[in-house]
């Protein structure tokens, strides 16, 4: 007795469809009476079948057969590790790993890991699960991978000046790029922001991150003030309290210069004291000529561009006042009269000459006690006049002189008068 299989098994005992067992039978003398049919094998490992041969005699004989048969494929995954981000991407080396599971046969094969470390926006990575019957299966799975950080960069505005200060309010505005040969695409990008607070070497970072998570960062410094410097007029010799230089306070000649001189600072924002510095401080201003009025402005302007003036008015009056017709009277003085001064006063101007004005003006008899200590004289319509009692004189002829004052502090040259001293 004997078999035969529709489809013989392979090296490893098993068949991935079904299989027909076909018994043969034989006897050589009394001859075969029954023989088992064919029978056919499903899905099973070490399935037994069973033959059976009856001769005419009455006699029996068995055969058995075992029979494997696998008809389904085995289940086979496959994993990338490190994982991908949600959006599918990779930003370093990735290594797909297959697992593989065949419940009936067993495995006979199941793909190696796969390294991938170029960058790709798509590399499709395939494995083969293999079991013991022969089935086959696959799995794919698509690695993108971008380990190339993303380019950013910034621009400030309004751009700072050559000094690196800003006096406005600054925007800075990033921009985000992604490049190289497998570019995942900006997933986000730093949105402007804006600088308003008033300081030195602020700094604003912004963040460029592509799909793949990949970070860069770059960082804009901001010198800002918005605050004006401030600016101080001197001037020298300082006025009197007419707002005049006359000779007492430039010059006895009446040749020197009035000299207006600026300071500067930038002490920035109250409550910061942070400035960005002065650029440009005006110079000292001289003047030379007499003047009713001459107004000297001065600039100054911080390292931001910042700027304040301040103005003075100048005013110099040189040029002595006049006097004369210089009077007494009575002029013999007799039983102690009240006596009446007089004299006529002017303060010329034309031909460079300024006038600032007649004031006032002293007398004093016979000696000079020095300019401003004499007796006081009221002036009004270009007159100084004064009424006084003259005592205390040796008995004789004596001398009265006048000086007038103009509003710049000038003196005018004395003029004279005689009159006499009885009692």
């Amino acid at each position: 007795m004997g078999y035969t299989l529709s489809s013989p098994a392979n090296a490893g005992g098993w068949n991935n469809a079904d299989v027909t067992v076909t018994f043969t039978c034989a006897d050589t003398l009394s001859g075969v009476a029954t023989c088992s049919a064919p029978v056919t094998v499903g899905e099973g490992a070490n399935q037994v079948i069973t033959g059976t041969a009856v001769d005419n005699a009455g006699n029996t004989s068995t055969l058995d057969v075992t029979v494997s048969v696998d008809k389904t494929k085995p289940t086979i995954a496959a994993a990338i590790l490190p994982l991908p981000n949600a959006a599918d991407w990779n930003n370093t080396d990735a290594v797909v790993s297959f697992s593989c599971l065949d419940a009936l046969s067993g495995i006979a094969s199941c793909s190696s890991p796969v390294h991938v470390s170029s960058e790709t926006t798509g590399q499709v990575i395939t494995g083969t699960a293999v079991d013991n019957a022969g089935n086959t299966q696959t799995a794919q799975t698509t690695v993108k991978l971008d380990k190339t950080a993303p380019a950013i960069t910034y621009a400030l505005n309004p751009a700072p000046n050559a000094a690196g200060w800003n006096s406005a309010d600054v925007t800075v505005t990033f921009t985000c790029t992604d490049p190289g040969t497998a570019a995942s695409g900006i997933a986000s990008c730093t949105s402007p922001q804006t600088v308003s607070t008033q300081a030195a070497n602020q700094t604003v970072t912004g963040t460029a991150i592509d799909r793949a998570g990949n970070i860069t960062q770059t960082t804009a410094t901001i010198n800002l003030d918005k605050t004006k410097p401030t600016i101080t007029a001197t001037v020298s010799p300082a006025p009197n309290a007419a707002g005049w230089n006359g000779r007492a306070n430039v010059s006895p000649t009446g040749t020197g210069n009035v000299t207006v001189s600026f300071t500067c600072t930038d002490p920035g924002p109250s409550g910061i004291g942070v400035g960005s510095g002065v650029a440009t401080c005006s110079s000292p201003v001289a003047v030379s000529t007499n003047t009713l009025g001459q107004v000297v402005t001065g600039t100054v302007v911080d390292l931001a561009g910042n700027t304040q003036t301040t103005q003075v008015t100048v005013k110099i009056d040189r040029t002595i006042p006049t006097v004369s017709n210089v009077s007494v009277n009575p002029g013999v003085i007799v039983f102690n009269p009240l006596v009446s001064i007089t004299a006529t006063a002017a303060d010329p101007s034309g031909n460079g000459n300024v006038a600032s004005g007649v004031i006032g003006g002293e007398y004093f008899i016979d000696t000079d006690p020095g300019e401003g200590n004499g007796n006081a004289m009221t002036y009004s319509g270009g007159q100084l006049s004064a009424s006084t009692h003259i005592t205390g004189l040796n008995v004789g002829p004596h001398t009265l002189y006048v000086r007038s004052l103009d509003a710049a502090g000038n003196w005018s040259l004395k003029s004279s008068t005689g009159f006499v001293f009885v009692f």
